[in-house]
């Protein structure tokens, strides 16, 4: 976004490669972590669905890291399917790489050192399931017809604690045992699944919401809740390893599963300027206190519910960590009589 405006400007448009897409001509091999906020999933999400009518090979590797390299994990021969694949590629070895490749490699979020094939990946026209939303609750019935707040500002003591700690702030925002945020969120959970469910592809939210102010901004959490040993966010290291005589070193590392379980994780956000709710580069007028509807994407996915869990949904504003930190006195409404959630079950 421009600094100035918050818009979308020619600058990064000129920038963007996306447009380019249908020119590719080399086959294509991408790795990506499913909780890299960096670079996000969406933005291989984009471009694998761009590819999906250019006439080359494409191959996707998802796991479970943030911003890393996977070359050195135990569970996978990443360094013999990458020496494959430009042996292929690049030298033209006739090794049947593009056959023996699966089209979609994904790591498990439940089970460590398990890994499993696919055809696809977020394909736009699988099945949803809808889930209506009612007082604290995900529904497959009707949505409930009342209207909820919540407010965006916090106390300046608990606003300089998040800034400096977001951590903190991501942890009470989803707890339900802290207090200090309960009224700067809405929180909506489905009843616990009776087997596991996989979520596979972008999931939508549909939300008609005010603002009090001429500006505003929404943020949404899917949250995994349920008592779970999970995986500690970076791989635990293993040892070290040569990787040639008098070469170099690296360390063997894998993802483990924590000492003790947790409540919950989040599994994808997303977030609108209201202003921008029609497209990122036109700034739309906002009247205080009227009603608007929009679509809101979150971020592409794919996670493993497991049997007895409950997805949950965040509804809240300002994202310490991802974005502007205003602290302002602005109240939002959500009318949940057209509020709903698409998600892309496998």
């Amino acid at each position: 976004m421009d600094r100035e405006s918050g818009n979308y400007t020619t600058f990064w448009d000129a920038r963007n490669y996306r447009k380019d897409i249908t020119k590719i001509k080399c086959d294509v091999l991408m790795i990506h972590g499913l909780n890299d906020w960096n670079v996000k999933p969406g933005q291989v999400e984009a471009l694998w669905q761009g590819l999906r009518n250019v006439p080359v090979s494409k191959k996707i590797i998802l796991h479970q890291g943030q911003h890393i390299y996977i070359n050195a994990f135990r569970s996978i021969d990443y360094t013999d399917m990458i020496n494959l694949w430009i042996s292929h590629e690049l030298y033209g070895v006739q090794n049947g790489a593009k056959e023996v490749l699966p089209n979609v490699i994904v790591q498990d979020n439940l089970v460590p050192e398990t890994w499993t094939t696919y055809s696809d990946w977020s394909n736009p026209n699988s099945d949803k399931t809808v889930f209506h939303l009612a007082p604290g609750t995900l529904t497959e019935e009707c949505s409930s017809d009342s209207i909820q707040s919540f407010k965006d500002d916090s106390p300046k003591d608990d606003f300089e604690r998040y800034t400096e700690h977001i951590d903190q702030w991501e942890n009470e925002l989803i707890s339900n045992q802290k207090q200090a945020l309960r009224a700067n969120r809405l929180i909506f959970k489905s009843a616990p699944f009776e087997k596991a469910q996989i979520i596979d592809g972008k999931v939508t939210i549909h939300v008609k919401a005010a603002s009090n102010q001429p500006f505003g901004m929404l943020s949404f959490q899917l949250i995994d809740f349920g008592e779970e040993k999970r995986f500690n966010p970076s791989p635990t290291p293993i040892q070290r390893m040569e990787l040639g005589c008098n070469w170099r070193e690296d360390t063997l590392r894998e993802f483990t599963l924590a000492k003790f379980p947790t409540p919950f994780k989040m599994i994808t956000k997303g977030h609108l300027n209201l202003q921008n709710r029609e497209n990122p580069w036109k700034v739309n007028e906002l009247m205080p206190n009227q009603f608007f509807t929009f679509d809101v994407p979150l971020q592409p996915t794919f996670h493993k519910l497991a049997a007895g869990h409950q997805l949950g949904l965040i509804i809240y504003a300002t994202d310490f960590a991802m974005t502007v930190r205003g602290n302002q006195a602005v109240r939002y409404s959500i009318d949940l009589s057209d509020c709903h959630l698409d998600v892309p079950f496998q």
